[in-house]
């Protein structure tokens, strides 16, 4: 029996909704700091359009910036679970509900 995923022809494995973001950010690997752009976001994950490249399964460091409170900003941690040539999919190490 098809799902109603396979069904619609989408064939994601996430397990949460994805939301559409604009925020800066910066992302640190092994001590190298990048500004990015935070693309979309749900509990558990994040896209970053970013011309860096980093390998599957390293771990990155991402803090958000607020636009309209530039001050105010949010520390998460994760792993690269996905590169595409505009960006990198990080996996959280905890959900944005743990934090």
């Amino acid at each position: 029996m098809s799902t109603y995923r396979e069904f619609a022809g989408m064939h994601e494995r996430r397990r949460y909704m994805r939301f559409p973001v604009d925020y800066q950010v910066k992302v640190t690997h092994r001590g190298q700091t990048t500004e990015a752009q935070l693309r979309d976001m749900s509990i558990n994950g994040v896209f970053v359009s970013t011309t860096l490249r980093i390998p599957l399964a390293e771990a990155v460091d991402i803090t958000i910036y607020h636009d309209d409170h530039p001050s105010r900003l949010c520390n998460l941690s994760g792993m690269v679970v996905r590169t595409t040539d505009s960006g990198l999919a990080i996996r959280l190490d905890q959900t944005l509900l743990e934090l």
